[in-house]
């Protein structure tokens, strides 16, 4: 799912939030198609990769290197993970 759908569903259902009548709600759940429900439990599981990915604690542990160079993980990564669920490729 891209991030011009997602947009579009948000707002629909803001819309549909603040909706009056239940004719109008009606109207909103006809706009969602059964692709966007399996599209947005798609993105849900592609953004808890990458929390998984920093939240794993062994990520911030120090290791070191055969020339005894410590690194973390975490900072090898720079954030790459989350640019790439994000779609964000100009950051880096």
């Amino acid at each position: 799912m891209n991030k011009e759908q997602l947009e579009t569903i948000k707002k629909g259902y803001q819309w549909w939030l603040e909706a009056e009548n239940q004719a109008d709600k009606n109207e909103f759940a006809e706009c969602i198609t059964t692709e966007d429900v399996p599209a947005l439990i798609a993105e849900v599981e592609r953004l808890r990769e990458a929390l998984k990915f920093y939240a794993d604690g062994q990520k911030y542990t120090l290791a070191y290197d055969s020339n005894l160079v410590g690194t973390v993980e975490i900072f090898k990564d720079n954030g790459k993970k989350a640019r790439q669920v994000l779609g964000d490729d100009k950051c880096s």
